[in-house]
């Protein structure tokens, strides 16, 4: 999170770069509340980056200053304050449809690994049981909430579902 004195720098920053350039201007700070969301937006910023790097499940193995739903609150904060907050959600689709259902609204590109079409396979890997099932509940339902991939005319995806095909040497994924 941006101490109050790196916020004035950011917030000047941009409203000297608009004056000048017409660009929209992204920013990636950290963790959001709602006055500092609201000191961006009133600077000038129009869009938040925001990593969701992992799942709930592994992110206390990849983050140990703040937790998934620190991220997750930012992420609301900044699109509730209009900012244009991007997500695209990267994953193994291996995930609960539950899991999937807090992101409803959220997220705007889901980008799951498709890894296996065997669960034997699956398990001897990865030891994940029940994969296949678990991926095709979990892209159904990612695909119920954003639909099939949508691209703008600058040719960048926009919206959507994007199934990535994890290819093992030998056949080792079954597909």
């Amino acid at each position: 999170s941006p101490s109050e004195e790196d916020l004035d720098t950011v917030c000047e920053a941009v409203r000297r770069i608009k004056a000048e350039i017409p660009i929209r201007v992204c920013v990636s700070l950290g963790l959001l509340d709602e006055a500092k969301a609201r000191r961006l937006k009133e600077a000038g910023v129009d869009r938040f980056n925001h990593n969701l790097e992992t799942s709930e499940r592994f992110f206390s193995e990849v983050c140990s200053t703040h937790t998934w739903r620190d991220r997750l609150e930012t992420l609301r904060i900044a699109k509730t304050r209009g900012l244009r907050a991007p997500v695209i959600y990267n994953t193994n689709a291996y995930e609960t449809v539950a899991q999937l259902r807090r992101f409803e609204g959220l997220v705007e590109i889901y980008l799951p690994d498709l890894k296996y079409a065997s669960d034997a396979m699956a398990w001897e890997l990865s030891r994940c049981r029940d994969y296949t099932a678990r991926a095709r509940a979990a892209i159904q339902e990612m695909y119920r909430q954003v639909g099939h991939l949508t691209v703008g005319p600058d040719g960048l995806a926009t919206r959507g579902l994007l199934v990535r095909l994890l290819v093992l040497p030998g056949g080792l994924a079954g597909i």
